[in-house]
């Protein structure tokens, strides 16, 4: 019998975190006050009854959206082992190249919620691929290898292996647990997206990413540029801009 598998889609202002001397990591999401943390699952996807913890609001239209602001996640039945992000480096932007600092926060090590740091999901185990892209291209000024144009992930997805038939997500806000169990080979989403995308007026964002260290350091923007070829696999949310991408550490 084949494994059962996680698989969580994310987009928008996350940074795939590899925790150091771990294998952990952690999909860290910068609060910006455009934006909005959510993790999303189908309530079909419950085991048992629906929760009946006041933490989780009720479904609309069939979907769990849980606001993600000072909360840490973390998801037991994942294997133990490193994610192979290689598939999706060549394709984020790193935080170890495009700016000058180096030393993760505290915070980020020990996933605390702050005010700029505002939700942490820990995940392990399986692969990060791309999904789909951007409408247009982007590129970052004067760093080497990115100062081309190319096409930016605007989903990308998790595919991990579970250690056992069900997966349980643990909510940690305010100093409490909440939990919920999940059926295996779900998907969940987490996104940190503009709030009113058709509204949004297009600002440079991606320095947020930079509340992840400790050290004050130089940085670049993401500049957009023409479009992107990948016409069949574009995303069809209205983000503004490849700003709002994925990125990586290290």
């Amino acid at each position: 019998m084949d494994a059962k598998t996680l698989t969580i889609l994310f987009s928008g202002l996350i940074a795939q975190v590899q925790l150091p001397n771990s294998t952990l990591s952690t999909a860290v999401l910068p609060n910006d006050g455009a934006h909005d943390a959510l993790l999303s699952f189908q309530a079909t996807q419950i085991v048992g009854p629906p929760p009946n913890d006041p933490f989780f609001p009720k479904p609309k239209n069939g979907k769990y959206t849980i606001q993600l602001k000072r909360t840490h996640v973390e998801i037991s039945g994942l294997v133990a082992e490193e994610t192979d992000g290689a598939p999706v480096h060549d394709l984020i932007p790193s935080l170890t190249t495009i700016p000058s600092c180096k030393t993760l926060r505290t915070a980020v090590k020990k996933r605390t919620p702050t005010e700029t740091l505002g939700a942490f999901v820990d995940y392990s185990g399986g692969k990060l691929m791309p999904l789909s892209y951007f409408t247009k291209m982007a590129y970052v000024e004067g760093v080497m290898g990115w100062d081309v144009p190319r096409c930016f992930p605007c989903w990308i997805q998790l595919v991990a292996p579970l250690l056992d038939d069900n997966v349980t997500l643990i909510f940690i806000a305010e100093g409490k647990r909440h939990s919920v169990v999940l059926h295996g080979d779900v998907e969940i989403s987490v996104t940190n997206l503009p709030r009113h995308a058709r509204k949004h007026k297009p600002k440079s964002h991606f320095e947020n990413f930079y509340s992840i260290f400790s050290d004050s350091c130089t940085h670049e923007k993401i500049i957009v540029a023409e479009p992107c070829q990948r016409s069949d696999q574009l995303c069809m949310l209205a983000e503004p801009d490849p700003d709002c991408t994925n990125s990586h550490y290290p």
